[in-house]
């Protein structure tokens, strides 16, 4: 084990056991994160890459780095025209790191490789899920409630995160789990995907599901396609269908939450609704968070002002329940466009663009799956508003990137 370590780690300088102390611990607790981040940031005394190189870098308009910090200076200029400037500086705070990842991860000089960044990623959510899983089954006998399974599902089993959030990363483990079963035609990465993929139904997220649904079967049908390999398709796609065919069985709770999603997509009424179920109260920001939009569509209400005005707005329109909570957007790009109007929403739209014109320029499987599902994820989440979603988004993006390029 022991040599092992020592030729998978060989050349790694202090910067690169840095980041994969990151990329391991943050699905157990990703607010580790910014703590390791300004450990690697003093990395840069010892050993830093030239100032031309980091300039050329931040400055490419064909990269993601460019419109990160693009994105975090069209939040800055967003203040100046807010009222509350309170919750604005507070706002560009926590956004702070699309500007500051960006110039840390162009000037730490780094020698792991890109499947090694893939290899920790695996490890650490496979690890954080198995612990999950093991401290479920000691709660359930340890704290016996109703019903038994209780511990083993939706935010009782996925207490590090927020539950969809997590099912967002466990998604995305199953794809490249599935990605190096063609690849490599080693069977573990099939043990791996299943695994994950129960994880994933665990959580009960919707999301997550739903991105599985979308992404892995044309996942499944390019790597068929492209590589010939219909055993692995066949065994793939049944194994699918049959993990499906078992949890809607199985789970009362899974079908009622996608019942309920349907019925909310098709019948909620957007106005005097006090209701504060999921799927219903997503239905009602998404609508008004419409209506602000068609009334400033260029720049917005402010980077400060988003979340009162979607409040104010509630009240008047009588879904005083989500005024209440003070409810974003729940989706990213509309909670964008609300603060900062088209103006703001097109370095946003650019960063995830860019990085997947990357991933097909230089044919990285690997990143077009981390950009795509983030991407498809921010149609359900407003997860630039928290640092446990905008942090590790931008980090891997900018990491896979940054290696792409390299290698």
């Amino acid at each position: 084990m022991m040599n092992f370590l020592r030729t998978y780690c060989k050349n790694w300088t202090v910067a690169d056991f840095l980041l994969v102390a990151l990329i391991i611990i943050f699905p157990f607790y990703n607010k580790l994160m910014p703590s390791l981040l300004i450990l690697l940031s003093f990395t840069l005394i010892v050993q830093r890459k030239s100032f031309a190189e980091v300039k050329a870098a931040l400055l490419d308009v064909s990269g993601p780095a460019f419109w990160c910090m693009a994105l975090f200076f069209v939040h800055l200029i967003g203040i100046s025209y807010s009222e509350n400037h309170i919750a604005g500086w507070e706002d560009l705070g926590m956004k702070s790191t699309l500007l500051l990842l960006p110039i840390l991860l162009s000037w730490v000089v780094t020698r792991i490789s890109l499947r090694q960044i893939i290899d920790c990623f695996l490890f650490g959510l496979i690890a954080t899920s198995v612990a999950l899983l093991l401290f479920a089954t000691y709660r359930t006998f340890a704290l016996p409630t109703t019903p038994s399974y209780r511990y083993f599902i939706a935010s009782d089993f996925v207490y590090t995160m927020h539950r969809s959030y997590y099912a967002m990363y466990t998604s995305i483990g199953v794809l490249l789990a599935v990605y190096r079963l063609f690849i490599d035609r080693k069977w573990i990465n099939f043990l791996w995907a299943a695994f994950l993929m129960l994880i994933t139904l665990l959580s009960l997220s919707k999301a997550g599901l739903l991105i599985l649904l979308v992404v892995l079967p044309i996942l499944l049908m390019y790597l068929a396609l492209k590589l010939f390999n219909w055993k692995v398709l066949a065994v793939s796609l049944g194994t699918l269908l049959l993990l499906l065919a078992v949890t809607f069985w199985k789970s009362e709770t899974m079908r009622l939450r996608l019942i309920a999603m349907s019925m909310a997509v098709n019948k909620t009424e957007t106005i005097n609704n006090n209701s504060t179920e999921g799927n219903t109260v997503r239905v009602i920001m998404w609508s008004t968070s419409m209506k602000l939009i068609k009334e400033q569509p260029v720049v917005g209400v402010g980077t400060g002002d988003v979340n009162d005005a979607l409040m104010q707005r509630n009240i008047e329109l009588g879904n005083l329940a989500s005024a209440k909570r003070n409810f974003n957007s729940h989706n990213q790009y509309l909670n964008t466009i609300v603060a900062l109007g088209i103006f703001g929403f097109l370095p946003l739209l650019l960063l995830f663009l860019t990085t997947i014109k990357q991933a097909v320029k230089y044919k990285s499987m690997y990143l077009l799956l981390f950009a795509t599902v983030f991407a498809l994820n921010l149609l359900f989440e407003s997860m630039f508003e928290t640092q446990a979603g905008v942090v590790p988004i931008v980090f891997f993006i900018l990491l896979l990137s940054r290696k792409l390029k390299s290698s």
